[in-house]
């Protein structure tokens, strides 16, 4: 009978234990909208002019300290000059909201001036 009741019970935690460590699809949206604001916030305004618009990935994380961390930046003509203003731009930067530390791939297009 005591065996019964202590696998009740770790069957019972077990399950807390899991269910608590979900995460939750909705937060996780949410703290894509609001990487995604704050990416395009610290991306406004670019120091140089674009001949045409420019889509990239930037795959970035984020640290313990609440700062973005860019892990790479992929394009189709791999422009070092796009590469390095998205890296210096979001690197370290804080963001607002607390999220949690994940690797995120986000689309980003440089839209050139008209």
């Amino acid at each position: 009978m005591k065996t019964i009741k202590f696998l009740l019970v770790a069957l019972f935690l077990s399950v807390n234990v899991l269910v608590a460590n979900a995460t939750n699809p909705s937060d996780k949206k949410e703290e894509l909208v609001l990487i995604n604001k704050e990416v395009h916030k610290l991306l406004k305004n670019p120091k140089f002019e674009l001949n045409s618009d420019v889509s990239v990935i930037v795959k970035l994380t984020v640290n313990s300290k609440n700062e973005l961390i860019v892990l790479s930046v992929n394009s189709k003509n791999d422009n070092q000059r796009i590469e390095n203003y998205i890296k210096n731009s979001l690197n370290y930067k804080k963001i607002a909201g607390k999220v949690t530390t994940d690797v995120y791939n986000l689309p980003v297009t440089l839209v050139a001036a008209k």
